[in-house]
């Protein structure tokens, strides 16, 4: 029920870790609540106090009967508290530690609409507000939609950690007495205000403007850590390699030892996480002897190193140190993938069947699991081949096919496969070599995943596979429309200049008709997934809808649409109805 009283539960230890889980997935709903419309300057705040947002009202100590202007300022410090305690989510752009850490920050206090006042958000919707932190305005620190709710669904997961555990106490302060922002001009970007964007930009649905006084000054991020609840570092949950994953992936290596090893795997975790230089040493040797017990090998040998390629082809979380919520992360994953199944059969330790065999027994991971298993033989064959050609000084310029969307090869056409790159989670390259796949190639392995994996299957993954499936499913209808969008542009020149009867108008028009045929069957493929990931975990579906399907796409003629709409409109058309058998659907 809403309202109760957590804390106090937590405080005295009465909640299982059930319990708890339950309770931070309610307070993840409460928190998602108040970013939407005017977040908290919506008018109706004391309203969504005393009904939706009861549990947070408890656990931030609020008093609606002191107004809502009051119950404004105890949000905004009490959220202020907890921002300066997150950890940022891992991204690829090339920012500093700091940067990175402002740039989060501020879309955390975007979202709530807890920024400062002359920035003129307060009236913006939820929409409105995401564009904002998009604007190339923002310079260095913009952020795209899509990153943006990445990074606010991870910092809420974080908060409701916190709020979650039995340390936690609420800031309790007389009016006027509370902190209310906390990132400077400079740390935003900004060099002046910046007001609101047009009147008639896309709002959320019942938004409405507040007429909100202006708020009290800047204060320092040092003065807002004095009001934040302690919580211990290894709580905060991070995206890092397990220790499994970073052993076996040192293990796997040619050339590694005893001493290597523990050096490499004491820098790669660094000092973070509150452990210090001794903490980490130890935990590395203890990583060093699980291994030798999982391997019954010494580390460096052909045993050892076969022993590590099973425990990460076959991990549920292998490759965790990439940035697979992104395209380019889950391509360099691939990448890495390929190099090590390739230098595993040059080395002549394991053969291309035994490879796959091993990479198709992770049914948790279908990203990595599900492709066809021939075509996956024959991919992994042809990267060896490439490998071997290089080795022998045959061919330094590594090529890769071209695959189009049937998964035919165009002949007389390649692509550059060109060098590796891996980051760790601190963005420091930390790999190099030859990439022996291509980025067409990369495509077709996880196209062939959403095309030859049954959808129940799919919906049983881990959520890491949701997430790099999902994402490639959403590029590949992004570049779906864009193709539509330009054939109808053309289609509609052709018809101006020539006549709509002309050869060259007919030929454009055959064109759009193949790429709505192409759309249609990437929307084919949304709609058969989503409804598999109802029957998946709350998380799996949350993050499906929110990155694929409650996501809008600009249809260009048609305008913007939401993609859940665009399938409801497709329902009845045949050719959608083809492609959704074809794919598992009905």
């Amino acid at each position: 029920m809403p309202g109760t009283d957590i804390s106090a539960s937590l405080r005295a230890g009465e909640m299982t870790e059930q319990q708890v889980a339950h309770e931070q997935s309610k307070l993840r709903q409460c928190l998602q609540l108040l970013s939407r419309d005017q977040g908290i300057c919506r008018p109706n705040l004391l309203e969504f106090l005393n009904g939706h947002l009861a549990d947070l009202k408890l656990l931030w100590s609020i008093n609606p009967d002191r107004g809502a202007e009051a119950a404004r300022q105890t949000i905004r410090a009490s959220i202020y508290a907890l921002v300066a305690q997150l950890v940022p989510r891992q991204s690829k752009q090339p920012l500093a530690l700091e940067q990175r850490a402002v740039q989060y920050q501020r879309v955390v206090l975007a979202y709530f609409n807890a920024l400062r006042d002359d920035l003129g958000l307060q009236d913006m919707s939820l929409t409105q507000r995401r564009e904002w932190l998009a604007d190339p305005k923002r310079g260095p620190l913009k952020v795209a939609v899509r990153t943006s709710q990445r990074d606010f669904d991870d910092a809420i997961s974080q908060i409701a950690e916190m709020l979650t555990h039995g340390d936690y106490k609420p800031i309790r302060s007389e009016d006027g007495d509370l902190p209310t922002n906390n990132l400077t001009s400079s740390q935003l970007g900004a060099t002046e205000p910046e007001s609101a964007p047009a009147a008639d930009a896309p709002s959320e649905p019942d938004a409405s403007p507040a007429d909100l006084p202006p708020t009290s000054p800047d204060v320092t991020v040092d003065e807002l850590r004095a009001y934040s609840a302690p919580i211990r570092q290894a709580e905060v949950p991070v995206f890092v390699p397990t220790v499994d994953d970073l052993a076996v992936s040192l293990a796997m290596r040619r050339g590694m030892h005893k001493v290597k090893f523990i050096l490499e795997y004491t820098a790669h975790v660094g000092v973070s996480a509150g452990r210090t230089p001794k903490q980490i040493s130890h935990r590395a040797r203890s990583a060093l002897a699980d291994l030798k017990r999982m391997a019954d090998a010494r580390m460096g040998t052909a045993k050892m190193r076969n022993a590590a390629r099973r425990a990460r082809w076959s991990s549920p979380t292998a490759y965790s140190d990439f940035d697979i919520d992104t395209e380019d992360g889950a391509r360099n994953m691939y990448r890495q993938l390929t190099q090590e199944a390739t230098e595993a059969v040059c080395s002549g330790e394991m053969s291309v069947n035994e490879v796959v065999s091993i990479l198709r027994s992770n049914v948790l991971r279908p990203d990595i699991s599900g492709h066809d298993p021939n075509l996956m033989t024959e991919q992994i064959a042809l990267s060896v081949d490439r490998m071997r050609r290089v080795l022998i000084g045959e061919d330094n310029t590594l090529q890769g096919r071209v695959i189009d969307e049937e998964g035919n090869v165009i002949p007389g056409l390649q692509q550059a496969t060109g060098a590796s790159v891996r980051r760790n989670r601190d963005g420091q390259i930390v790999g190099h070599g030859a990439n022996l796949i291509s980025n067409s190639e990369i495509d077709a392995w996880m196209r062939g995943v959403l095309e030859h994996t049954h959808p129940s299957q799919l919906a049983a993954a881990n959520l890491t596979s949701i997430r790099i499936l999902t994402n490639h499913m959403r590029e590949r209808l992004d570049r779906s429309v864009e193709a539509q969008k330009a054939l109808e542009q053309k289609a509609a020149e052709a018809a101006k200049e020539f006549g709509k009867d002309s050869p060259e108008a007919v030929a454009a028009q055959g064109a759009l008709v193949w790429a709505e045929l192409e759309t249609k069957r990437q929307i084919a493929a949304v709609d058969v997934l989503g409804d598999a990931m109802r029957s998946a975990s709350p998380a799996k579906m949350r993050y499906f809808v929110e990155n694929v399907s409650g996501e809008t796409i600009d249809m260009g003629a048609a305008g913007l649409m939401y993609i859940g709409r665009l399938i409801e409109l497709l329902r009845g058309d045949e050719d959608f109805r083809r492609y959704r058998g074809l794919l598992g659907g009905d």
